[in-house]
């Protein structure tokens, strides 16, 4: 039973540590979002500078070039922590299913130590029983 309490402890801090991995991918994937986000908030007012002076407008196509790389990155790395959070996301249910079971081991396992007491007990009311019988019959 302690082996078996050692490794419910273990299956548990598995479990949290993939809770917070899973909590820290997905403060990662939230920011990368956000800094899409503000890069396409960015674009959108230099658009706008661009749209109503003639000289920003000459400059916009390489600041809208360099903008598109660093979308292509955001976006990657947006992928990339989604892909993160989904890997995690498995783990956090194996970890999971793996505490029920020992969880339920555990159970079963109690279960069975009470039966056997309860067996134990009933042979020992069924032993004094069968001498009291006997000496009543002398």
């Amino acid at each position: 039973m302690k082996a078996l309490s050692t490794l419910i402890k273990l299956a548990r801090a598995e479990a949290d540590r993939c809770q917070r991995a899973l909590a820290e991918a997905q403060r990662l994937h939230a920011r990368a979002l956000q800094r899409i986000a503000d890069l396409d908030a960015g674009i959108a007012s230099e658009q706008a500078v661009a749209a109503k002076a003639a000289s920003a407008w000459s400059t916009y196509g390489g600041y809208a070039a360099a903008r598109a790389d660093d979308r292509r990155a955001l976006n990657a790395e947006a992928a990339a922590c989604a892909a993160q959070e989904a890997a995690l996301r498995e783990a956090l249910a194996q970890a999971h299913v793996e505490l029920k079971k020992l969880e339920k081991l555990a159970e079963l396992e109690a279960a069975r130590a009470l039966e056997a007491e309860a067996r134990a007990e009933q042979a020992a009311l069924d032993e004094a029983a069968t001498i009291r019988a006997a000496r009543e019959r002398l």
